[in-house]
């Protein structure tokens, strides 16, 4: 007996670099840019810190009886793979896979940093500056037995700088420990015989006098505009509401919102402290959202995808059908129709 089929003609597709649902593997045959060789550096940034796995696959069975590499560790990165949201990657020295963004619930577990080596000479410019016992996010509220004050003078010999987001990790020679140069906005430390302005660079030297939070948030900390045209899909469940400005402060959200499975089109993208902020303009929407959950436990929002245009014919296979959506979502909310 033949099953009943329908082919379906599509005006559009989209694609995440493996799909836009969790997928607990990557193999190197995956589409999209399935697989990368080359070298890179990540930082991790979880407070449990990471176990690798024995292969590219977020199972119990494919864990490492390695050990774990701890909080504040950079790792050396030979492959990467990208399946959904999450990006694999493989450890340089073998001892196996990590990923950048958990499968499961979108938290990020690691960074990708700019590692440089080399001698500079900075200057203490807060009243008190933590030395951390290494290069964790979070790290410098706790308690420690070393602290730094103003007009103190530091060498660093090591520099590692999240592509994402504002500031760097200084390892330090004189004192054994990491500090951090932008702590929840503020510049700490400035290189030796420069001015904070010099330090800051433009975009940090848009205020005079003390700035209110919000002002300061939106405005001085931010990084240099980047303009253009990216689509992104909102990854987050409980949707994201747009702000009035580039902030993560709740007194500039407006009442828009944007539900799970959302595509907006960004028309300008600014790096903040720990985030990426994207100024969306479609039909509909006006405003600014980001793409990580900035903090400590930080986890991915909306997620860059491509879209491409054409016609392609699909068959449905299951005997039930399949229900259409009126966003790229697989929540029973999106379903649209009978």
């Amino acid at each position: 007996m033949l099953k009943k089929a329908f082919s379906l003609p599509l005006a559009s597709r989209i694609s995440g670099g493996g799909g836009l649902s969790p997928s607990i593997r990557a193999d190197a045959g995956d589409g999209g840019e399935a697989e990368e060789h080359g070298c890179w550096h990540y930082l991790v940034t979880d407070s449990s810190g990471i176990r690798p796995r024995v292969d590219s696959c977020y199972s119990k069975e494919s864990k490492s009886n390695g050990p774990r590499f701890t909080a504040g560790s950079i790792v050396q990165v030979s492959r990467r793979r990208r399946s959904g949201w999450t990006r694999w990657l493989e450890v340089s020295t073998g001892a196996g896979w990590l990923f950048d963004v958990s499968p499961k619930d979108r938290k990020v577990r690691l960074v990708e940093v700019e590692v440089q080596h080399g001698e500079w000479a900075y200057e203490v410019c807060v009243d008190q500056l933590v030395v951390m016992p290494r290069p964790q996010l979070g790290s410098h509220a706790g308690s420690t037995s070393t602290l730094l004050r103003t007009g103190d003078e530091v060498k660093a010999v090591e520099r590692v700088r999240p592509l994402l987001g504002r500031g760097a990790f200084l390892r330090l020679s004189d004192v054994e420990g990491w500090v951090l140069d932008f702590i929840d906005g503020q510049q700490t430390v400035r290189m030796h015989g420069t001015s904070l302005e010099e330090t800051a660079g433009p975009s940090q030297q848009l205020l005079n006098g003390p700035p209110s939070p919000l002002r300061r948030a939106s405005t001085e900390f931010l990084g240099e505009p980047e303009e253009g045209h990216w689509s992104y899909v909102v990854l987050d469940p409980k949707g994201i509401t747009l702000r009035s400005q580039p902030t993560y402060d709740k007194g500039a959200k407006l009442k828009s919102r944007l539900e799970e499975g959302e595509l907006v089109n960004i028309v300008e993208r600014r790096s903040g402290a720990d985030t990426r902020f994207l100024r969306v303009d479609c039909l509909g929407f006006s405003g600014w959202a980001f793409d990580q959950q900035p903090g400590s436990s930080s986890v991915v929002r909306m997620m860059e995808v491509t879209v491409e245009e054409g016609s392609w014919f699909y068959q449905v296979l299951p005997d039930r059908g399949c229900a259409l959506r009126s966003r790229c979502s697989i929540s029973d909310g999106s379903k649209v129709g009978a």
